[in-house]
C-alpha cells in the first residue's frame, strides 16, 4: 500500500562518501538513525549496500539484516574512475581505514542476503561470513522469451553511466566489432615440394591462401 510507504533523508547529496561532510558527520548520521529506529520501531531493518552498512548497529528486538548487491566501492576501483585525480587518490587511502570500520558494522547483522552464489562466495573471501542466497525472481507472467526467439549470443548489462561506467562497455563493444568484423588468417602450405633420391631439396612451391571470416554473418548461413 502506498499510503504506508515513508521516505525519510538522514543526508543530502552534499554527504557522499567521497565528500569529507559525510566522515565529519557520519556520528550524527548513525545517532539520527537510531532515533528514527527507535520512534517507528520497524518490524525488520534492511541495510543495502556501503555506506547505509556504516549506520548498522544492534538492535535488541528488530532483526538487522543485509541485504547487498554489491561490495566494490570500498574494494575495486569501478566507482571511483570517473571522480578526479586528487578525490580518487585521497579515497583510495581513506577507505583503508573505512574496511576496517565496514567490518565491525557486518558483525551487527543478524542475517546477510545476496543474490548471487559469485557474491556469497566473494562476501565470504571477503569477510569471513556466510550468506544466504536468494536469487532475483521473475514474474514469467509478464517476462518471457517469444516463441519465435532466435538463441544468440547477447550481452546484458544494467546500471547507469556515470557511477557505474556502462560507457565502458558500449566502448569495448564498438571496438571488438571494429576487430573482429573480418579476421584474417594465413595458413601455410606444406606440400609442393620435389626431393631427390637422396633426400635433397630440388624444388618447391608454396601457395599462399588468404581466408577471411566475416563475424556477422549469421550462422545459418555458409
Amino acid at each position: 500500500d502506498k499510503k504506508n510507504i515513508k521516505f525519510i533523508d538522514l543526508a543530502n547529496e552534499d554527504f557522499l562518501p567521497q565528500k569529507i561532510q559525510f566522515w565529519t558527520n557520519i556520528k550524527k548520521i548513525q545517532q539520527k538513525f537510531k532515533e528514527l529506529v527507535d520512534k517507528e520501531k520497524p518490524d525488520v531493518i534492511l541495510f543495502n549496500d556501503f555506506p547505509a552498512t556504516l549506520w548498522s548497529q544492534k538492535f535488541q528486538t528488530i532483526p538487522n539484516l543485509c541485504y547487498t548487491h554489491d561490495i566494490h566501492m570500498l574494494y575495486t576501483d569501478t566507482y571511483i574512475n570517473n571522480l578526479s585525480t586528487i578525490t580518487r587518490w585521497l579515497w583510495r587511502v581513506l577507505r583503508i581505514f573505512v574496511r576496517k570500520q565496514d567490518k565491525r558494522k557486518w558483525k551487527t547483522f543478524d542475517q546477510i542476503i545476496c543474490n548471487s552464489q559469485y557474491m556469497a562466495n566473494y562476501i565470504m573471501k571477503t569477510y569471513k561470513t556466510k550468506t544466504d542466497v536468494i536469487y532475483v525472481g521473475t514474474d514469467t507472467n509478464v517476462f518471457q522469451p517469444p516463441q519465435d526467439a532466435i538463441k544468440q549470443k547477447v550481452i546484458l548489462t544494467m546500471g547507469d553511466l556515470k557511477v557505474r561506467r556502462a560507457d565502458f562497455l558500449l566502448k569495448a563493444c564498438k571496438k571488438l566489432a571494429q576487430k573482429r568484423t573480418i579476421q584474417n588468417v594465413v595458413i601455410p602450405a606444406n606440400r609442393g615440394n620435389v626431393y631427390s633420391s637422396e633426400g635433397n631439396l630440388l624444388a618447391t612451391s608454396v601457395p599462399k591462401y588468404d581466408i577471411r571470416f566475416d563475424a556477422i554473418t549469421p550462422t545459418t548461413k555458409r
